[in-house]
């Protein structure tokens, strides 16, 4: 996941050098910040993106390493993939695998997580919300097993990732990597506690 800090470090540091500095352009700015969002982060689901009016002028020298040196920006790419994967991965395998694990991404991302458990006269879960919880957590199982399966690919896409020569698209995978990473943790979290739900190892509430 470290490995995605550089550019963040990037996009940060570039505002004070404005005083001498052109400031990149705003168009870039944006596919940079629409980039970073391929893989969604499963934790922040429910927070507004930010947006890129909000953030700090930033130094054109800065993100100049940062060009997608392509004719094609990488959403055209994507459109590419979505099109004909195989033959995409044939050609541009490090590429697929960033996209096929924003697409699982955001297949997971339309689950409903329960982030609460309704009151009931019990103390207990009832057995019908312990049935609504087992059914989730089958959902919840799929999911982990599919996105567990994009990171593996990731993960095997190491050297060509250490070979590629586009900064754009080492980043944009490297901050996808990560995304994929802290989901994982999201969703074994949710699973593990689902499971102390069922389990009726629930935390003692107070009075009120």
């Amino acid at each position: 996941m470290l490995r995605a800090i550089p550019l963040a470090l990037v996009l940060v540091s570039a505002a004070p050098a404005l005083a001498q500095e052109k400031a990149a352009d705003d168009k870039l700015v944006q596919q940079i910040m629409q980039e970073i969002e391929l893989v969604p982060s499963l934790y922040a689901r429910s927070e507004a993106p930010v947006k890129p009016e909000t953030l700090p002028r930033f130094a054109a020298g800065k993100l100049s390493a940062y060009a997608v040196s392509d004719k094609e920006s990488v959403e055209q790419h994507r459109k590419r993939w979505l099109a004909d994967k195989p033959a995409y991965a044939k050609t541009f395998p490090m590429r697929a695998a960033l996209f096929e694990a924003a697409q699982e991404a955001e297949d997971v991302r339309t689950l409903k997580f329960p982030m609460s458990l309704p009151a009931a006269a019990a103390p207990l879960p009832t057995p019908k919300q312990k049935a609504a919880i087992m059914q989730f957590q089958a959902s919840l199982g799929m999911a982990i097993f599919k996105l567990e399966q994009a990171h593996k690919q990731m993960e095997k896409m190491a050297d060509l990732r250490n070979k590629q020569k586009i900064l754009r698209w080492k980043a944009d995978f490297d901050f996808a990597q990560a995304r994929v990473q802290t989901n994982l943790i999201f969703l074994f979290e949710c699973e593990f506690t689902l499971g102390q739900v069922r389990a009726d190892a629930l935390p003692k509430l107070a009075p009120d």
